[in-house]
């Protein structure tokens, strides 16, 4: 997989109740995350803007929003498969 999993993201955060609850309905609000396995590498200090609110069906607009792509290799990268027992299937 040629792919290199990004040090920092922007998602969406689910306790709205920290922000606005009047606009709850309207939008989710979004924040900075840092890919736990990289916590110390520089780049994980490029995602430093504040909370922000996107409408419902919009995109953010930033360059780190988390996307399905991104979802999936970071699943990948924190996939453990345990090893198999000779014999069984």
């Amino acid at each position: 997989m040629d792919w290199e999993p990004p040090a920092c993201w922007y998602e969406p955060y689910w306790k709205a109740k920290d922000f606005n609850v009047a606009r709850n309905d309207e939008g989710m609000w979004w924040v900075a995350v840092k890919n736990p396995e990289m916590k110390d590498d520089p780049a994980a200090k490029a995602c430093t803007r504040d909370p922000f609110r996107v409408d419902n069906g919009k995109n953010p607009g930033v360059p780190q929003a988390i996307d399905t792509e991104t979802l999936a290799g970071l699943a990948h990268q924190r996939t453990v498969v345990p090893p198999t027992k000779p014999g069984r299937r």
